[in-house]
This record gives structure tokens, sequence and C-alpha cells, in this order.
């Protein structure tokens, strides 16, 4: 909004502030990683990224965002918790699930 939309407050100073959450920077609660709901490669600046779909926490599921994942991992120290270096489960087509 522009602040010639501002308007003087009317009534008396309310008695109660509510309190920034202990994790804030520059007025921005800090989230981390949730969950890893997706994974995809684009190509940036002359190269493959890996780029994954977090869904953060303490936020909605509707604020995902996609983000490289070379630097959350080195943002969030993720090194021990995923790895997409694999070719990712392999299904037998062969295998059959229920009866027969």
């Amino acid at each position: 909004f522009h602040c010639s939309v501002l308007k003087p407050h009317i009534g008396s100073i309310p008695t109660v502030v509510d309190d920034l959450p202990h994790d804030a920077v520059d007025n921005h609660p800090l989230v981390s990683p949730l969950a890893i709901l997706a994974t995809k490669e684009e190509f940036i600046d002359g190269k493959n990224q890996v780029q994954v779909l977090v869904q953060w926490e303490g936020l909605s599921p509707d604020e995902t965002s996609w983000e490289s994942w070379d630097k959350l991992q080195a943002a969030y120290n993720l090194e021990d918790k995923v790895g997409f270096d694999g070719e990712g489960i392999v299904m037998n087509s062969s295998t059959t699930i229920g009866p027969e």
C-alpha cells in the first residue's frame, strides 16, 4: 500500500502489543523446511540445477516454494537428511499386488 492511504489512529492506545516470534529477522519469521514434496531439474545459467518444492514449517501448504537444492542444503545443513544422487526407487513391472 502507499503511504498516502494511511490515516491517523483514532481511539485509545492498545494496551497489549503482539510480540514477534522469537525466531525472527527483520520482522520476518524464520522458517525451516518441513518436507520436500517434489524435485525437478532446470537449465539455469548454462547448467542443469536441481530444484525442490519445499513445504515450510509453520506455513500453510499453499505457501510452498521451488528452491535450489544446493542453496537449501547449504542453508539448512541437510546433507544427512535427504539424498537425490541415486536413480530413486525402481519398481519391478512384473510384480503384482493383490490376488492373481
